[in-house]
């Protein structure tokens, strides 16, 4: 398995976006040191598709105001990509089901559809960015902007360090963010640009070890993405009774109930769902993969999908976070150096990566801390691992440097545009002392990537 997945007020933003600014976030409880989640059965469904979630914004984007006396000076972000195509094997797996579920004898009237059903995109547009995406990463653009843009200088390659991996799908959500993040800033009226040309810099997968660490870890590829018992729970799982009822009752739904066992496998139900994401995404409707799931199989595929990506991107194996600490140590590096000021300061520092850079950081943060840990034997429903919410597309975590009397620097945290409070700084709230920050986090950001990722760490802080 490789380290990709197998499988003021906001803009008003037309059709499948507009309908997603949705009232059930209220719903959203923070819970451990402060990341949003939620329980089984309070979200809809396509707030619930775990990874392949399209982004959800919150009501409000802050729930705290800032200090008195304090000023935003810098930003410095991780996102995920926005919502993207899926990769060619996956479009094949679900092809090849509906052929298949097409041909039953017992099938449904209601679901002739499947016979003429083909992933609506060819193959060779896999895992690009769609419009969904871009509209999520315009969004926060604009909300960054209307919270934080008193502190955006007109734009300069010199004042903004903006970042992303080699894939397009990362470039073009960075563009995205910036058409609306900087709309207006430092524009030659002459050219006719609402927003000014960005120099976005990347490198390559196997030279980038602060964005894509775990594509050059080796420690990680021995421990997780080449080890087969890593995923002996999440195998369990799917064999599991939970997957077994989710298997049946969908071939009850296909077949008006002539048939509830022996049609859909384990995989299957995981094509289904992944076609349910994609029908929600792209056209915005639950008429059809998505009527085959009845509330115990969202459940049930939810947490299977979480469970994948607590194994191959989460806490279940030390290194997988570990190997964050050059990203962590970046982070905490330019907020230093933002507050020092001086030459070569960047006044915003943006980074747009993959699920795969976001969630080993949030691990290493510390933000999972505590939680009950996933296992095979059962769904764990008020689990703070939620990846519908934590990973989704277009998530994100935003450090906020705050200048204040006296010079005192202070650090705001938001997961997903919602405060959260991290390890070490939780006697200060949502507003942490640059200095305590620092201190709070050194160990991890210090961890020598060389010997982390040759299978050698000492930390006594996991």
């Amino acid at each position: 398995r490789p380290p990709a997945v197998r499988r003021a007020s906001p803009p008003r933003l037309p059709g499948l976006m507009g309908a997603l600014h949705w009232a059930c976030l209220a719903a959203v409880a923070a819970v451990g040191r402060g990341i949003p989640t939620a329980k089984d059965g309070e979200l809809p469904l396509r707030a619930n598709l775990a990874s392949k979630t399209p982004y959800h914004p919150p009501r409000e984007r802050s729930s705290q105001p800032w200090p008195a006396g304090c000023a935003p000076v810098h930003t410095n972000l991780i996102l995920r990509h926005g919502a993207r195509l899926p990769g060619a094997d996956d479009m094949d797996d679900m092809n090849q089901l509906a052929q298949r579920l097409a041909a039953i004898p017992e099938r449904s009237a209601s679901y002739d559809w499947l016979a003429s059903w083909v992933f609506p995109y060819p193959s060779e547009q896999e895992d690009l960015l769609t419009t969904v995406g871009m509209r999520e990463h315009a969004g926060l653009g604009e909300r960054f902007r209307l919270t934080y843009g008193e502190s955006f200088p007109d734009y300069s390659p010199l004042t903004y360090d903006i970042r992303h991996t080699c894939k397009s799908r990362t470039g073009r959500s960075g563009a995205s963010f910036v058409s609306t993040a900087l709309a207006g800033s430092g524009t030659d009226a002459a050219l006719g640009m609402a927003v000014p040309p960005v120099f976005m810099s990347q490198e390559s997968d196997n030279e980038d070890s602060v964005l894509r660490f775990l594509h050059n870890c080796p420690a990680y590829s021995a421990a997780v993405t080449d080890n087969a018992t890593a995923y002996a729970e999440y195998d369990k799982f799917l064999s599991g009774p939970d997957m077994a009822a989710a298997a049946s009752a969908a071939a009850a739904i296909l077949t008006d109930g002539k048939v509830s066992t022996g049609l859909l496998s384990s995989d299957d139900m995981l094509t289904v769902f992944a076609a349910c994401a994609y029908d929600v995404q792209l056209e915005s409707t639950e008429a059809r993969w998505c009527s085959l799931l009845d509330d115990g199989a969202v459940n049930a595929l939810n947490y299977a999908n979480d469970l994948e990506d607590w194994v191959q991107r989460g806490p279940a194996v030390p290194v997988t976070s570990r190997a964050a600490t050059l990203l962590l140590a970046d982070v905490l590096g330019t907020l230093r150096a933002a507050a020092a000021g001086g030459a070569g300061a960047a006044a915003h520092v943006w980074r747009f990566a993959h699920d795969s850079t976001l969630l080993p950081l949030a691990t290493l943060l510390g933000l999972f801390d505590g939680g009950q840990p996933l296992t095979g034997e059962a769904i764990v429903p008020d689990r703070a691992f939620r990846t519908s919410i934590v990973t989704s597309f277009a998530a994100n975590a935003a450090f906020v440097l705050f200048e204040c009397g006296g010079g005192e620097h202070l650090v705001g945290f938001q997961y997903n545009e919602v405060d959260s409070v991290l390890p070490g700084c939780e006697d200060h709230g949502n507003y942490c002392p640059l200095d305590v920050l620092l201190e709070a986090l050194s160990e991890r950001a210090s961890l020598d990537y060389g010997s982390v990722c040759g299978g050698a760490c000492e930390c006594d802080w996991a």
